[in-house]
């Protein structure tokens, strides 16, 4: 029997439920028993997606996330981390794989000693970790954390014959191999795409008018907001704007330029019912994302889109490349922000013919990318 330990060691309640969910799908798909360990809040959460219940082959088993609520929340959270990981793998047989859908960073040096030791087959995925390896990059993680994961680039570290890392697609894959991951860890990449779970959409036929523009995604001063603000500046006055997502910054800065956004969204995260209604009243999507963005993470924004099936603009970066290249004409991408603004100046609402979207979400569901993943896996071994 095909055995897989799957372990988040990181989620509580909604984060990155999407993922979770769609992940632990596909990782049931490909073995014939998965232990699910998690936080019961988050496994909650994944649950929902489920349609309210595990697949037969899953067992759910309880673990404690501690939330990183303030600074010693944030300690005992990664101190939890590497009790969790390192009871979890000491536990297992060398039969079962062991896949962790986050990086435990701190507990990776514990993570490849045991494996040398035991010869037990682990896998870590990497995700915002990847940003921090980046040439002049602004994403920071305290001093230790941030040596260990140098250990990934610089190639003094010997990893163990039996632990893999993943990453969320195989753009992401090429562009980590040819400028993040030493020479060592090169054949030590997997990748699969960002699978999502989907579901059937009833398209909602708009009568008015007006164009509605949609902007999925946290709002933070020192994310993104300038290009916001430049962006409401030269769309013509009447078309609106919306704001869809958590707004951590000054609400009354929004109103002044223009823009609107969910109420209550500057005081706490704005349910999934919400968002999904919200995205429904959209005409279409925009994205303002650079065209040198997106080249080692993956945008979960991209999926609310797809989700509620409306049309996308954006920019050309590597993840919406590799993402919307099966989106069948449902979206359009710009070398400029200059072309996109006049794009969506002079664009009529009736002429935005949206097509199928089954080609996409079935691309994209877990069923499909474990088809995908099954392969390399099997180059491995990590099937037999």
């Amino acid at each position: 029997m095909k055995t897989l330990k799957y372990i988040d060691i990181n989620s509580t309640g909604l984060f990155h439920s999407g993922f979770n969910a769609s992940s632990l799908l596909m990782m049931s798909e490909i073995y014939d028993k998965v232990d699910y360990y998690a936080d019961e809040s988050s496994a909650l959460s994944t649950k929902k997606l489920l349609k309210g219940n595990f697949p037969n082959n899953i067992t759910y088993i309880p673990i404690k996330v501690i939330k990183k609520n303030n600074k010693f929340g944030n300690i005992f959270h990664h101190l939890n981390q590497i009790y969790n990981s390192l009871k979890i793998i000491i536990k297992s047989n060398k039969s079962q794989i062991i896949y962790f859908n986050y990086a435990p960073v701190l507990a990776i040096p514990f993570i490849n000693l045991i494996c040398k030791i035991t010869k037990k087959k682990v896998i870590i995925t990497l995700h915002n970790e990847l940003s921090t390896l980046q040439e002049n990059s602004t994403f920071r993680y305290n001093r230790i954390t941030t040596k260990i994961l140098k250990n990934l680039k610089e190639g003094q570290k010997k990893w163990a014959e039996n632990l893999y890392y993943c990453v969320l697609g195989e753009h992401i894959k090429k562009n980590t191999q040819k400028t993040l991951f030493s020479e060592q860890l090169q054949d030590k990449i997997l990748s699969f795409e960002h699978s999502w779970i989907f579901t059937k959409k009833n398209k909602i036929k708009k009568t008015e008018k007006d164009k509605k523009i949609g902007i999925i995604g946290s709002v933070r001063e020192e994310r993104w907001l300038d290009d916001i603000f430049s962006f409401r500046k030269k769309i013509q006055s009447d078309i609106d704007i919306t704001l869809i997502g958590r707004i951590f910054c000054n609400k009354d800065i929004l109103i002044q330029n223009g823009l609107k956004f969910i109420p209550g969204a500057d005081e706490h995260f704005v349910s999934k019912e919400l968002m999904s209604n919200t995205i429904q009243e959209m005409d279409f999507i925009v994205f303002l994302y650079p065209t040198n963005s997106y080249k080692f993470v993956c945008s979960g924004a991209l999926f609310d889109a797809i989700e509620e099936e409306k049309y996308i603009i954006a920019l050309h970066n590597d993840c919406f490349d590799s993402l919307l290249k099966n989106a069948d004409g449902n979206c359009k991408l710009f070398n400029t922000l200059e072309e996109m603004i006049n794009y969506v100046n002079t664009i009529k609402i009736e002429e935005l013919e949206l097509k199928d979207f089954s080609i996409i979400k079935n691309t994209l569901s877990p069923e499909n990318q474990a088809i995908e993943f099954k392969k390399e896996l099997e180059k491995i071994k990590f099937i037999l």
